[in-house]
């Protein structure tokens, strides 16, 4: 009885041991096919991980300079345009300044009184009170700005042109105008640039 019982028990041990080897060898290449189609499947993403994580290229940095270079030969004669326009209007603010100082000169004394940038900040008192440039200092300003006799008259007693010259060596050289060149200013009211230009576009 008992000899039956061992060898039953001997059977069963053999039988699980067979069906442990038969399920092993079956179940492991279903693993490792598994495990490779795993690999292959993780393959594409490392090379797209791979491919972002590199950076940039020289070819998409030169073509980066290019488009940012086209934007600035755009942007930038707009850029000067909308500065030079600023100059002007600092300049046209100065000339009337200095007319109406040159009016309240005139009801004092009778006669308007010419200046210039040496005489204005020379030893001449009278010159010294008419500033002769468009902006707070010399350095900072566009326009260097003198007051001469009108055209056609013998003296400034009786009339006094303002000028308003852009870029001169008292003041910003590296300034320029090509538009509107100088502007004037005359005590009979007279507007005008040198060279002329069409009305409207400097006053």
């Amino acid at each position: 009885m008992v000899r039956s019982i061992n060898i039953e028990k001997e059977w069963v041990g053999n039988a699980l041991s067979v069906q442990g080897q038969i399920r092993g060898q079956f179940f492991s290449p279903l693993r490792l096919q598994r495990a490779r189609a795993g690999r292959a499947s993780k393959a594409p993403e490392l090379q797209l991980k791979s491919r972002y994580s590199r950076g940039f290229t020289l070819v998409d940095l030169m073509i980066a300079v290019v488009i940012i270079a086209l934007l600035s030969a755009i942007a930038f004669p707009s850029y000067q345009e909308a500065l030079r326009k600023v100059r002007r209007a600092e300049a046209r603010a100065a000339l009337l300044q200095l007319m109406q100082e040159q009016e309240r000169y005139y009801s004092q004394k009778g006669q308007y009184i010419p200046f210039d940038f040496g005489s204005a900040n020379g030893d001449n008192a009278e010159a010294k009170k008419f500033k002769a440039f468009s902006g707070v200092t010399a350095s900072s300003s566009a326009y260097e700005i003198s007051g001469v006799k009108c055209a056609n008259e013998t003296s400034t007693r009786s009339c006094l042109t303002l000028v308003a010259t852009p870029g001169t060596s008292n003041v910003n050289k590296n300034y320029s105008d090509p538009v509107c060149g100088k502007l004037t200013l005359s005590t009979n009211g007279t507007k005008a640039t040198e060279p002329e230009t069409k009305a409207g576009i400097c006053w």
